[in-house]
């Protein structure tokens, strides 16, 4: 069964960057203006042989004088409603900010699954607000650069082993051991091999 990833965080830390990437298309806006991505974007992805729906929303508390930051919060929870995983994207750059902290408060309440996906990590030397981003207690933390690739494999894998093994299989073990069962049952004659 196809599962749903859900990319939700503050504007402007590279949630449409990461979707394109996951996507292998460049389907989401992406601009140093906070504000760009504004309605839910949907697409469908194979990610080492796994089928996946990503979403990526507008940024969550964004300050907007036209208007759209009710519907892009009102989008934002739609597709946090959808997801079976949220990535959390956060700047690692930038560090901790007020909003990220009401994000986090918002995400608590959740019964899912949330990685904290800590994005603009371009260089591996590179230090990040480790011990602030620590403190909100999501786990998995990982480091990312969605414009490099950097991380991107890691962030994946543990994605897909969060999800149960496919479901049909699940199914065809159940309904072996069932028959099994029924055929040692009393109801089924037994079988004498005669020599």
């Amino acid at each position: 069964m196809k599962k749903t990833i859900a990319l939700v965080g503050r504007p402007n830390v590279g949630k449409s960057l990461l979707f394109n990437r996951l996507v292998r298309r460049n389907l989401s806006l992406v601009h140093d203006r906070p504000g760009v991505t504004r309605d839910r974007l949907v697409a469908d992805c194979l990610w080492q042989g796994h089928p996946l729906t990503l979403v990526d929303t507008g940024g969550i508390g964004l300050e907007d004088t036209s208007g759209f930051s009710e519907a892009i919060q009102q989008e934002a929870e739609l597709a946090i409603a959808m997801a079976d995983l949220i990535f959390w994207v956060v700047d690692g750059r930038a560090g901790l900010t007020p909003l990220d902290q009401e994000i986090a408060e918002i995400l608590r309440r959740e019964e899912k699954p949330v990685f904290l996906v800590v994005n603009k990590m371009d260089d591996p030397k590179q230090n990040f607000y480790e011990n602030d981003f620590l403190s909100l207690g999501f786990s998995p933390m990982i480091a990312i650069s969605a414009a490099h690739g950097r991380g991107i494999s890691e962030l994946m894998a543990k994605a897909l082993h969060t999800f149960p093994e496919n479901e049909d299989n699940e199914k065809k073990v159940l309904l072996i051991f069932v028959m099994r069962s029924k055929l040692l049952s009393s109801d089924v004659p037994t079988l004498v091999n005669h020599h």
